[in-house]
């Protein structure tokens, strides 16, 4: 049996350049929440998760 872990929120992006994936990990970290915790007023407990899967496409094309 495959044990499947879903994440509430989570989203998958295709990237084609360095850029895209800087981009995401910007835009990832301007939606990170905090909130106060009996310890401190403005707990840093916020988590995210960044994978990445790196893989090489090859195009045959057919002469014309």
């Amino acid at each position: 049996m495959m044990n499947i872990l879903v994440v509430i929120g989570a989203s998958e992006h295709m990237c084609h350049s360095v850029d895209d994936v800087v981009n995401l990990l910007k835009k990832g970290s301007t939606v990170r929440h905090t909130g106060a915790t009996q310890m401190n007023d403005e707990s840093s407990r916020s988590h995210a998760i960044f994978t990445l899967y790196i893989g090489r496409f090859e195009e045959y094309l057919d002469d014309l």
